[in-house]
């Protein structure tokens, strides 16, 4: 049979094979898609097993050297030398999902063992909340039986830190029912924490942290008639720069919103400025279990799509010129942190336009000693709650009402 005596056009058969070849194609991409991302993941696993076989022997070394040469200022331990470099190693080589599942049961590990994970204690202490734009969970003495700011005399909105794109509302669980004992040991006070459970980028990038704290804090003012006289607003590490962007948001934009700022600020280890060039981060680089890397990793997941740059003072506050009018702050950093440069200039700044700060600086302390245990020497997390405590009550405890 000739060419011209097909029983169909000579184009349609190349079509119709062609159109095959498309939905077989279609069936195994994401096969194929998924081999890969497998193999990339193990690959990873592998490369950051290799490097720690290699930097965590170093550590040690470093250690014992540090030990026998007298240095000019106090080294970490080798509690904070391993634990830095194991934090450092993991945030450099492993994929998002995987660093992602590590914070996660870093958490649950520590829920279990203070009886927090499941049971009645856990219903106790910890219910689900959620409101317009926001979601997250109420922590409390009896957070199952009582509203948000049920006869509280403070209501703390945390965002929780990790780069804005790790971490979780309950990951420093245990950290929040330590304070609220405490708090209440101290001084007589009945805390809330409503801890944010804010999308993460880069899925959801700027300003998708700021602004789940931003409704939470409506929904408490207009909706819960709660007293911005009695709310806070506090996170660590990038929940610190969440923090501290929505109290500029309320203070600059007060047409927007219909709530003025809240009582006050607390601080823990806050990115200020993503732009990695302050001294800290060359003279402690050696010292912090932050890693220069993650710091970039994250600030470009955080900008995603957003055309800010990064020295725009909605990612970086530390480049906000007018600070006056925030509430009444209390930080803390560690001696040891890469941020530390870049928190005390912030500190400076703001004091010189009469904006009320107490600043701690923990001698001998990482990036987050005052709410990651494992991080803290010297007790510099019990410290730092006690400091909180007085910061937040004053030194007398609080008189309560005759009901």
């Amino acid at each position: 049979m000739s060419i011209t005596n097909l029983p169909f056009p000579l184009e349609f058969r190349g079509t119709a094979t062609n159109n095959k070849r498309c939905v077989q194609s279609q069936r195994f991409d994401p096969l194929i898609r998924k081999s890969k991302e497998t193999m990339n993941s193990l690959f990873a696993v592998s490369y950051c097993a290799v490097l720690l076989c290699y930097r965590i022997p170093f550590a040690f070394l470093l250690f014992i050297s540090n030990k026998l040469i007298k240095q000019k200022r106090i080294q970490p331990d080798l509690r904070q030398r391993f634990a830095a470099t194991i934090i450092k190693t993991i945030c450099e080589t492993l994929p998002l999902w995987l660093i992602r599942t590590l914070f996660y049961l870093s958490g649950v590990f520590e829920q279990i063992m203070n009886g927090l994970f499941m049971g009645e204690k856990r219903r106790q202490w910890c219910s689900s909340v959620k409101g317009d734009g926001w979601k997250g969970y109420l922590i409390g003495e009896n957070a199952q039986k009582e509203e948000i700011g049920q006869d509280a005399d403070l209501v703390i909105i945390y965002s929780h830190g990790g780069g804005f794109t790790v971490g979780g509302a309950l990951v420093s669980l245990v950290v929040f029912v330590d304070w609220i004992k405490a708090w209440k040991s101290s001084h007589g006070a009945k805390t809330h924490i409503v801890s944010l459970e804010y999308g993460l980028a880069p899925k959801n990038p700027f300003p998708a942290a700021r602004d789940s704290l931003l409704a939470c804090y409506d929904t408490l003012v207009n909706e819960k008639g709660i007293s911005p006289s009695k709310i806070a607003f506090a996170g660590d590490s990038a929940g610190g720069n969440s923090s501290v962007v929505a109290a500029l948001e309320l203070l600059l934009n007060p047409s927007k919103y219909s709530v003025p700022p809240p009582s006050c600020l607390l601080l823990i280890s806050p990115l200020l400025s993503v732009i990695p060039t302050s001294p800290s981060f060359e003279f402690n680089k050696t010292y912090d279990c932050l890693s220069l890397k993650w710091v970039d990793d994250c600030t470009s997941s955080y900008l995603r799509d957003t055309h800010l740059l990064p020295s725009c003072p909605l990612i970086s506050p530390l480049f906000e010129r007018r600070l006056e009018g925030l509430p009444r702050t209390w930080v803390c950093v560690g001696d040891y942190e890469l941020l530390q440069s870049d928190i005390t200039s912030f500190v400076e700044k703001a004091r010189s336009q009469d904006v009320k700060i107490d600043f701690v600086v923990e001698e001998s302390n990482m990036h987050n000693y005052a709410i990651v245990y494992p991080l803290s020497r010297n007790h510099g997390a019990q410290k730092a709650t006690k400091y909180m405590s007085r910061f937040l009550f004053g030194d007398s405890p609080i008189k309560k009402a005759i009901k």
